[in-house]
């Protein structure tokens, strides 16, 4: 597995749009920022606002880890390598463990440094317009550790349903598709308002409510819990698809 993982890891960051999208992604912090600094009537801020700017920052790493995730698997067939990563990998659901496990850790890599980024960069922010959050750093540490495990689940989801639908361009277009349309679009058809709190992107927003006092004890919990369960189910899924498919 260490050489899977190994040979994934030169995969990724050999590939020019898979380091540009994590670089892009680690840097977004400072880039949210930019706005504020040069607008004539800065914005009210307070403490919150750096945890706000945090929760901002994690559906930009979803996006760009889900995107990392889909281009590692689907980038195989696109590209046909897959052949010869079998040849030298016959074990499917080794295979697709390595790049789940290895599209995870390189997730983790990038949510802590847009974290870091994030903290150093609104703290500075805060710090110049008078306002303190050392009360607020166990408010801020629970919700980058929320931001980062909502980054890796979306690593893992997307790498599992490139393996699913091996075409890149239909999973990208499905992917984006359900996150900025369907999610939003499927409780208003169906009429049940809290339909969304049982889609990834409802269970996450859940998860990066963790250190908000207003939300219902548990509920960041069962987000993760939501989120944990559509990749184990899409992970299966993927080994399955995999180990029946054809591939030549």
């Amino acid at each position: 597995m260490t050489a899977l993982l190994r040979a994934e890891a030169r995969k990724t960051l050999t590939t020019r749009s898979a380091v540009l999208i994590a670089g892009v992604a680690a840097a977004y912090p400072a880039l949210a920022l930019l706005p504020a600094l040069f607008s004539p009537e800065p914005p009210d801020v307070d403490a919150a606002s750096l945890l706000q700017l945090l929760r901002g920052v994690a559906d930009v790493l979803a996006i760009a880890a889900l995107l990392l995730g889909i281009l590692a698997m689907a980038g195989e067939f696109r590209h046909s390598t897959i052949v010869p990563t079998l040849l030298a990998t016959p074990r499917r659901a080794r295979l697709v463990t390595a790049k789940l496990g290895f599209q995870a850790l390189f997730a983790v890599a990038m949510a802590a440094l847009a974290m870091v980024v994030a903290v150093v960069a609104g703290g500075a922010y805060l710090s110049n317009n008078g306002v303190s959050f050392d009360g607020a750093a166990g408010d801020v540490l629970l919700t980058a550790g929320a931001v980062v495990l909502v980054t890796v689940l979306y690593a893992a989801i997307g790498a599992a349903l490139a393996a699913v639908v091996p075409n890149q361009t239909a999973v990208v277009g499905g992917a984006l598709l359900w996150v900025f349309v369907v999610e939003n679009a499927l409780p208003v058809v169906l009429r049940d308002p809290g339909l969304d709190r049982w889609m990834p992107s409802g269970a996450a927003e859940r998860l990066l409510a963790a250190a908000d006092s207003s939300a219902a004890a548990g509920d960041a919990w069962a987000g993760l819990a939501v989120l944990v369960a559509i990749t184990a189910v899409l992970a299966v899924a993927a080994v399955v698809v995999m180990k029946s498919t054809d591939i030549s």
